[in-house]
């Protein structure tokens, strides 16, 4: 319960803070843009690998930044101008995305950063930056609110792109179904 609260308690901390322009610069970027990367390490691993999966339902060309593993500069150097790139993390904060976020800018990508302060190291780069709490009793950073957040842009993103977002789902549950993958 004490969890739950603190995670609803976080929620309401990014919504006081959010800033609708913004909200709607990234909504068009993501809706636009030719590729985007998502990138996140150690705990924002799993956030990243969420919204890449996610957004790749509603849009093409939506990767990890460095999902081959052949490292971030050989996949910052395959991003053109006006490319994608999403930072996240939170103090304390790895430095290799707060690097990736300054040399995809410094070459020409978008860069949107969801973290937890406007001190946070992924903020300068960003031409769009989202700040969410993650106080709470859990033994590590929560994640709650960040997931929260992902879900609304990413439905923002859907609507923003209409029939093409229905017409990319529509294609994976056909090919889910003409694939038997799914039991039940």
């Amino acid at each position: 319960e004490r969890l739950a609260r603190e995670t609803a308690t976080n929620v309401d901390g990014f919504l006081g803070q959010l800033d609708s322009a913004s909200l709607k610069g990234a909504t068009a970027l993501l809706a636009g843009a030719r590729r985007v990367r998502v990138h996140g390490v150690r705990q924002f691993h799993s956030l990243a690998s969420f919204l890449t999966y996610c957004l790749g339902m509603v849009r093409s060309d939506v990767a990890l930044l460095d999902a081959p593993r052949l490292g971030v500069a050989e996949a910052l150097s395959q991003l053109e101008p006006g490319d994608v790139v999403i930072t996240a993390s939170c103090a304390p904060y790895t430095r290799s995305v707060a690097e990736v976020g300054r040399i995809a800018a410094a070459n020409g990508q978008k860069v949107i950063a969801i973290t937890d302060s406007r001190s946070s190291p992924l903020v300068p780069p960003a031409q769009h930056a989202f700040f969410i709490p993650h106080a709470s009793s859990f033994y590590s950073n929560s994640m709650g609110a960040y997931v929260v957040f992902c879900e609304a842009l990413l439905n923002l993103v859907a609507r923003e792109l209409g029939d093409k977002a229905l017409s990319s789902l529509a294609g994976r549950e056909r090919l889910i179904a003409e694939m038997n993958i799914e039991v039940g």
